[in-house]
């Protein structure tokens, strides 16, 4: 009886180890939200929104998974930064360290909302929702610095020279030539006080207001700005996403979209000048939300919005995926056609990716589909000769020419946040939410 039973269990056991052995992972598809992208003894480091730390030995051509920051449900992982043994990542709610490269992760300081943390030689400094903090002893021990400054809501800090630079949430710029001890406004040609991002490239000083895309430059330390001509522009939403600066150029992530419902346009900006002028240079940047930039030895990297990191191997004219082993995309739809060689996902604010392969390979077909902002495709169909995109935000769009251009067919789609897509013998049946809810049918 004995026997019987152990080779019972035997069975069950081995029965259950088959079922487990029967999901393995694909290849894709490659994405991401990248938030952040540094240098790290010669490696390449990006941090992405849920925590994820991503390195490259290749320039950013390829991506190897290290570790992970603990990233609370709805919040988000902000920025790295690093000094010569330790790596730096700010949260919502936390700021950690990392002595292993990315590895382990443990945090340093608790409640706090970090929104920018920058190594000068072994020194660190985070600006936070707290104030500014900064560390001599490799993050062991920080102190407060915020005593001199009006506000303790500090969006971005930068080094010029021997100098540091805060923005201050609704007080504009200023400036410390102490490491902190004492600040002094610098607000002289600004006209908002409303700053975003800072940052320096040896020569000049850079600082962005992201809510009207207006970019200011100053060549004397601060004391005056000048308000470039980045935009010229009427749209009705314009946003400064980044702003990096180069030994050589300026570079700024910018955004414009001139209604609701109207597509997005944008990308990178470049500025040779000083940032007094600026070009636009998109070409093959399909996502046009970048969130951080970064030069590395021989290309120029765009992180994006959902959609991954591109690169630039002439100076930022034009731009290709550069996402291989970067698989962090948030897919939210997955199906099939062709007896499941042909795949289709859909990625969480990143569009909508192909594989022919069976899920080895993938690619991102979001070219020529009118996208306003954060496409998140929520189902894809087959109907007859035409393929069918629903979205959350975007309404439907249809293809004839199997996914190489799209058309938005949204015409009485009071709602354009779509949930559900599916045939009923001859019709489209759509389902919608967040705000006019209802169901929708289509009979051509």
């Amino acid at each position: 009886m004995r026997n019987i039973l152990l080779k019972v269990l035997i069975i069950f056991i081995a029965m259950i180890n088959i079922n487990f052995a029967q999901w393995q992972p694909t290849s894709g598809p490659e994405a991401g939200h990248i938030n952040d992208i540094i240098n790290f003894n010669n490696e390449i480091v990006c941090g992405t929104q849920t925590g994820d730390i991503f390195t490259s030995t290749d320039d950013g051509t390829s991506w190897i998974y290290k570790g992970t920051v603990d990233v609370e449900i709805s919040e988000q992982l902000n920025t790295i930064a690093a000094n010569s043994t330790s790596l730096f990542a700010g949260t919502f709610t936390n700021l950690f360290r990392s002595n292993d490269a990315g590895v382990n992760w443990t945090p340093v300081i608790n409640n706090i909302h970090v929104e920018k943390i920058i190594a000068i030689n072994e020194n660190i400094f985070a600006a936070s929702q707290n104030g500014v903090y900064t560390s001599t002893d490799n993050g062991l021990n920080w102190l407060n610095i915020t005593s001199d400054l009006p506000d303790s809501f500090i969006t971005s800090i930068s080094s010029h020279g021997s100098d540091l630079f805060a923005a201050v949430s609704g007080n504009g710029i200023y400036k410390s030539t102490n490491n902190g001890t004492n600040w002094n406004s610098v607000n002289t040609g600004l006209t908002t006080d409303e700053i975003n991002f800072i940052t320096s490239d040896g020569a000049n000083l850079y600082a962005a207001f992201s809510g009207k895309a207006e970019i200011f430059y100053s060549s004397d330390n601060g004391n005056n700005w000048q308000l470039s001509d980045l935009i010229g522009s009427s749209s009705a939403f314009e946003t400064v996403l980044s702003l990096y600066a180069s030994p050589d150029a300026i570079y700024a992530g910018v955004i414009f979209q001139g209604s609701v419902f109207s597509s997005i346009s944008g990308g990178v900006y470049k500025s040779t000048d000083g940032g007094v002028s600026w070009e636009l240079h998109s070409a093959g940047l399909t996502n046009a939300y970048v969130l951080s930039i970064f030069q590395t030895a021989s290309n120029l990297l765009a992180g994006t919005q959902k959609g991954g990191i591109f690169k630039s191997q002439d100076n930022g004219v034009s731009w290709s995926p550069s996402s291989n082993g970067l698989l962090c995309a948030e897919v939210r739809h997955i199906s099939f056609q062709n007896n499941g060689a042909d795949f289709f996902a859909g990625v969480y604010g990143g569009g909508f990716y192909t594989s022919n392969d069976s899920g080895k390979t993938w690619t991102a077909d979001n070219n020529e589909i009118g996208f306003s902002a954060f496409p998140t495709v929520t189902q894809f169909l087959i109907k007859g000769s035409f393929w069918f995109i629903a979205t959350d935000g975007d309404g439907i769009f249809r293809s004839s020419d199997n996914g190489a251009t799209w058309t938005a067919v949204n015409t009485f789609l009071d709602n354009h946040d779509i949930i559900a897509l599916i045939i009923r013998g001859t019709d489209l049946i759509a389902g919608s939410g967040n705000g006019i809810d209802g169901i929708y049918r289509s009979t051509n």
